[in-house]
Order: C-alpha cells, then structure tokens, then sequence
C-alpha cells in the first residue's frame, strides 16, 4: 500500500501575530514553546517574522492533519531548527498522538517570510507501518 501524503499551507500577516502578542502577551506562552520563544527572541530585528512563520507552521500542520487547533494544545506542535537551521516539527501531547494514529513517519516544514507575510508549508507522510518514536522528553520528533 502507498504512502498517504498529508499537505498543509498557512499564510499570516506578520502584524497580526505581532499586534496580537503585544496586546496579549499571555498568550505567547499558550501558543509557542520556551525553545521556540528563545529562538525568536534572538533575532531581534526579526522575532515577529520567526514567530509568524513558527505560528503558521502550526496552523498548517492541524491542517495536514485534518483538525482545528482545537485537536490539540497549540504548543503540542514545536518547531525546532537543526544545527545547519533547517526547520523540523517536534510533535508533543495529542498531536504526536494523532501523528501516531496516522502512522505518520516523515514530515517536512518550510517557513519563509517577506512583505510583513509568513508563510509555512508542511508535508506528511504516513504510512500503515507502527507510528513513529517517543524521544525521551517525552515529545515525537518526526524525522525530516
């Protein structure tokens, strides 16, 4: 049997997701992950654009996976960067569980971010294999 591929594409203008944390700041903390805030926040000039890109990475992953936010904690989806800055997704909570569910074992995330936009595009791929490993903090890294 084929792989299913699984796509998701979100768009956000960067002032909304900025307007929205400097009115909300609360919210930061219910959206994204502490490793994702210290990886914004050291780029200065820049966090509202990485934080809008990682904010659409979300959306399109609940999009992939054919759920609302409203499936899982908003920062049950990470996005992590590898040492050469590649973006990959690090899934927690119910997320990783849905991935499980779907025997998701390969995933892709771009970001890019220009004209005060952010865009990310996510790719699926699941098969019907066993779901994909627990990583010991307890979080599923889903190979990229």
């Amino acid at each position: 049997m084929p792989p299913e591929i699984l796509v998701g594409t979100d768009l956000v203008a960067v002032e909304r997701v900025h307007r929205l944390l400097s009115e909300q700041p609360e919210v930061a903390g219910r959206v994204f992950t502490d490793r994702e805030l210290s990886y914004c926040a050291a780029r200065r000039s820049r966090r509202s654009e990485h934080l809008a890109g990682r904010f659409a990475a979300k959306e399109a992953v609940f999009k992939a996976l054919g759920g609302a936010p409203a499936m899982a904690d908003w920062t049950d989806v990470e996005v992590v960067n590898q040492a050469s800055g590649r973006p990959s997704l690090r899934l927690h909570g119910r997320a990783a569980s849905v991935a499980r569910r779907r025997h998701m074992r390969h995933a892709e995330v771009t970001l890019s971010h220009a004209a005060g936009l952010a865009i990310a595009h996510v790719l699926l791929v699941c098969d019907p294999g066993p779901g994909p490993d627990t990583t010991e903090n307890g979080g599923t890294h889903v190979p990229g």
